[in-house]
């Protein structure tokens, strides 16, 4: 924490635009940061820019304007990707790797030792219920089990930053819940996770924080409560995310529920 007891931000983002080649514009002016011992949703209708932020915040695409930092270093260091651990939306795997293989080949690239790393896999795998699928390969894997391993790859090395796009895709109830009690626990020990989710429900109990992307802008930004004082009509601040959601990118209240 800094000296006046506010939680210091793990990632900063300044000024960030994206436009692409074709000359839409995914990003205007995006300004935020993430703070270390928090989970920020990141939310917004599809098209508002939430997976180029990801990719922007990763250095997995070349910004058009503005500066990303993770803890003060640029994302394209070999210090700062030691930090990362990246959920992308579609999975992205080795056909060839099995699933154990997967999670060791993490664990060996972020060169934990290797009790360290048989114990955190064994545990990851028996907590999603990967155990008895170890030793397969992922070809034949539905789409709920494809991403499941995805999230075990990013969370085996316990990662200072986790950037999730759409986590609990495909995922079965007791794994969206087994994957939300993990994101608390990151939380707790002090990492810094940006959750970008459709399923405003589970944000809700989840996320501590909320940024609203509309057309690439950053729409408004702020705890629920934060949220709800930003609406105009009193009866509208007992509002639930969803809702809230709903009137800030549609500027329609009416029928939110």
């Amino acid at each position: 924490m800094s000296q006046n007891g506010e939680r210091e931000d793990a990632v900063t983002a300044l000024h960030l635009r994206k436009v692409y080649e074709n000359g839409a514009t995914a990003l205007d002016d995006l300004s935020f940061g993430l703070r270390r011992g928090e989970i920020l949703g990141l939310v917004g209708p599809n098209g508002a820019g939430k997976t180029t932020t990801l990719l922007c915040l990763l250095g997995l695409i070349e910004r058009t304007a503005g500066e990303v930092a993770i803890d003060g270093r640029p994302p394209e260091s070999t210090a700062a990707r030691a930090r990362l651990g990246y959920v992308p939306e579609v999975p992205l795997l080795y056909n060839d790797l099995t699933v154990e293989e997967h999670l060791r080949f993490v664990a060996m690239a972020h060169r934990l030792a290797e009790a360290d790393a048989s114990a955190r896999i064994a545990e990851l795998l028996s907590t999603f219920d990967l155990l008895g699928h170890k030793d397969e390969f992922p070809t034949t894997f539905s789409k709920g089990t494809r991403q499941k391993l995805s999230i075990l790859c990013a969370l085996v090395h316990e990662p200072a930053v986790l950037l999730a796009d759409e986590p609990f895709l495909g995922l079965d109830p007791e794994s969206v819940w087994r994957l939300k009690e993990h994101l608390r626990r990151a939380r707790d020990r002090g990492a810094a996770v940006l959750l970008s989710t459709h399923m405003l429900e589970a944000a809700e109990t989840l996320c501590d924080r909320y940024l609203i992307l509309h057309r690439g802008s950053l729409l408004a930004e702020g705890t629920l409560d934060e949220l709800r004082s930003a609406l105009p009509r009193e009866e509208d601040r007992r509002l639930g995310l969803e809702g809230i959601f709903l009137a800030l990118t549609r500027g329609e209240t009416d029928d939110a529920p």
